[in-house]
């Protein structure tokens, strides 16, 4: 590896218009916790204390614009379980629905929504749905005949109510995934007094049961995905540049690439987040390893193709 990425390693700020200003995230990091978390629905852990917050769901309709009322969430996670800290600003408490209904019985009222696409193919997804009342709905791909062993309470305030929601992970034949893993996620919300009220963290338009637009869950805080970006990267760089020193002719775009992202990675390796809770401080530094992960997998897919015709013309 090129020993200039690991020299002069001074602190980076990335440009931000009000950084601390609510923002559209397509993504939400989730802190592990040694601690499990006590489903009553008062989100008085100290590990949400610590979980960055997702704020701006938006009008389900129209989503260029923010619902109102607002919808806020938290994820953390630990070795069995993966929890859901949800609270929304509600102006009309006393019409809000806080009726139990049977199991898989559409949980009529205020009710949140969670989607979760755990193979991030962006087209099989579990749903969960409960209202004030505790109700429970699950499906898989809408099939209701699929049921989880989740648990959720709630907690109504005098203008806003919390929900606490436990999906273990066994639900889906798995274990605690690994730092840094990503899975499909989207959150909604519904009110009292139809569709017209309800709002969606993910840019899905007027259906819900979209994964091809869900947003993205990575499993572990900011700081724990930014050491596993980096040393995934170099170890790709390494991967790639061995193969280059073997190539001739020089495969200069290719190399040319390589440079482009070491540089872009050096930065992010340079840069330090002041409040890891802060989606708006992380956010700049997520899209830009975003788009180091585009070159790398242009990258990759180019080194592919020349393989492929190394083997032709063998």
């Amino acid at each position: 590896m090129n020993k200039c990425f690991l020299f002069f390693i001074l602190p980076v700020i990335f440009p931000s218009v009000n950084i601390l200003a609510e923002v559209n995230s397509p993504v939400v990091f989730a802190q592990k916790t040694g601690v499990p978390v006590v489903v009553d629905g008062m989100l008085d852990e100290p590990c949400w204390g610590k979980a960055v917050k997702i704020t701006r769901f938006l009008d389900i309709y129209d989503n260029s614009r923010p619902a109102s009322p607002q919808t806020y969430f938290q994820v953390v996670y630990d070795e069995s379980t993966l929890y859901f800290g949800i609270a929304g600003d509600e102006p009309n408490m006393k019409e809000v629905v806080r009726e139990a209904f049977p199991r898989d019985a559409w949980p009529r009222g205020t009710s949140i929504e969670v989607f979760l696409d755990t193979n991030s193919d962006r087209a099989t997804y579990y749903q969960f749905a409960t209202n004030l009342g505790g109700s429970v709905f699950d499906s898989y791909n809408t099939d209701t005949k699929w049921n989880g062993n989740w648990k959720v309470a709630s907690k109504i305030l005098k203008d806003r109510w919390t929900i606490e929601v436990a999906v273990p992970f066994s639900d889906f034949g798995m274990e605690s995934p690994a730092t840094g893993s990503r899975w499909g996620l989207n959150l909604c919300r519904n009110r009292e007094g139809g569709l017209q009220y309800s709002s969606s963290w993910a840019p899905v338009g007027g259906d819900f049961h979209n994964p091809g637009k869900f947003n993205t869950l990575v499993f572990g805080s900011a700081g724990d995905w930014m050491k596993k970006e980096v040393q995934d990267y170099r170890a790709f760089r390494e991967k790639t540049l061995s193969f280059l020193q073997n190539q001739q002719p020089v495969e200069e775009k290719l190399e040319a690439k390589l440079r482009r992202s070491g540089s872009l990675m050096n930065r992010v390796e340079r840069t330090k987040i002041s409040d890891k809770t802060s989606i708006g401080r992380i956010l700049p530094v997520y899209k830009q390893v975003q788009t180091i992960n585009v070159l790398c997998q242009d990258i990759d897919d180019e080194i592919r193709v020349i393989k492929s015709l190394n083997r032709i013309k063998k």
